[in-house]
This record gives structure tokens, sequence and C-alpha cells, in this order.
């Protein structure tokens, strides 16, 4: 489905930051991307955080992430995901940034910094064992 989300940064003797967001899923693609404008009104930096993936089959994803900060720097990164089931996720990613922890920046941290340029692989896994009440 579509979902978008909206907010604002407000912190005491500095100007305010937007925030929106917006993901796209069907069963074949994801879209996702977040736009920040920071220093309303003021300096107006924008950073955007845009991902697009493509499913194949029940259980593999490719995805390419592209990470505009502050206006100026330019970061990418690349990665393959294998999601067999609920309880379990596998991501092997390369790229010059990390886009879990940039997207969470992007998202709730009043200090934005720059991210860490470097090139890197990353490997991920999330395995659930806990009970699990869904469809």
């Amino acid at each position: 489905g579509f979902e978008t989300r909206k907010g604002l940064l407000l912190r005491e003797g500095e100007r305010p930051s937007l925030v929106l967001s917006f993901l796209d899923e069907s069963r074949i693609t994801r879209m996702r991307a977040t736009a920040r404008l920071d220093g309303l009104g003021g300096r107006n930096d924008f950073s955007f955080l845009a991902e697009g993936g493509m499913n194949f089959g029940e259980s593999w994803t490719v995805q390419s992430v592209l990470y505009f900060f502050g206006s100026a720097e330019r970061l990418y990164n690349l990665g393959f995901e294998f999601r067999p089931g609920r309880r379990f996720l596998f991501m092997l990613a390369f790229g010059s940034f990390i886009p879990f922890q940039e997207d969470i920046m992007l998202n709730y941290s009043h200090d934005l910094h720059p991210p860490e340029k470097e090139r890197r692989v990353s490997i991920f896994t999330r395995i659930w064992f806990g009970n699990f009440r869904g469809s």
C-alpha cells in the first residue's frame, strides 16, 4: 500500500526542521523516500534519502539507496535482501553509508550530522524468536 508521514522537529533557540516521508509497496516493488529541510526560514539545508527495491520471487529483493545530505553530499548503497519468512531477514549491502542509520537520523534526530563516508560491505541479520501473532 501507500503511506505518508510528516513531522516537525522543534528545539528551543533553533529554527525547526520539516520531515516528509512516503512509502509505496506492492508485491513486486518497494519505493521509499524521505525529505528533510533544516533551518526553515534560515539556512534551509536540504537532505533526501530515496530507496527503490525490486522483489525477485517470494524471498529475494534487490535494492538501491541514494542519499543527498545537506545540499552538498551524495552517497549510495546497493543491497540484496533475503527474507524467506516474517521471522528471518538477511541483508548484504555495499556502499558509502548505512541506510538504516541515516533513515533514523533524518526522521528523528534534532542535529543532523554528516554521514561517515566510507566504502563498506555491511551484513545485517534479524531472527525473531518471540511469539508471532499475525496473518
